[in-house]
């Protein structure tokens, strides 16, 4: 799939959004399923070369796992965009707290705030 970075964010956000709404019990247990974001974090509070280390070999390791995956699914993904996997999950990590501070959702130019239950109500753009 060739997306652009604004559909990519929209997407995963308008996800994160949902998730976090059916049930913020599960979407904070959620936030441990990011190995390459945790270590990041896990890299900032060590400041030493054991969290770089350990950051690397996670980093490795998930696009290890994505390639075998993907070779299960038989994606027709070029070696080298795994290389941005690691990104993308970064990327994800981050958006992970966006639901905490929005309500709103786009979706195929529609505004819609979400409300209990994940309700969806329309709103204007």
């Amino acid at each position: 799939m060739n997306w652009s970075l604004k559909r990519f964010l929209n997407r995963h956000t308008r996800w994160a959004k949902m998730r976090r709404h059916m049930c913020l019990h599960h979407y904070i247990i959620e936030s441990f399923s990011n190995p390459v974001a945790l270590s990041v974090i896990l890299t900032f509070i060590l400041h030493n070369a054991l969290g770089m280390e350990q950051l690397a070999v996670v980093t490795l390791l998930k696009i290890l796992h994505d390639r075998y995956v993907s070779g299960l699914l038989h994606s027709d993904l070029r070696w080298y965009q795994y290389l941005l996997g690691p990104l993308k999950d970064l990327l994800i990590g981050l958006l992970w707290i966006v639901p905490f501070f929005s309500y709103k959702v786009s979706w195929r130019d529609n505004y819609f705030r979400i409300g209990r239950s994940s309700q969806l109500h329309p709103q204007a753009s």
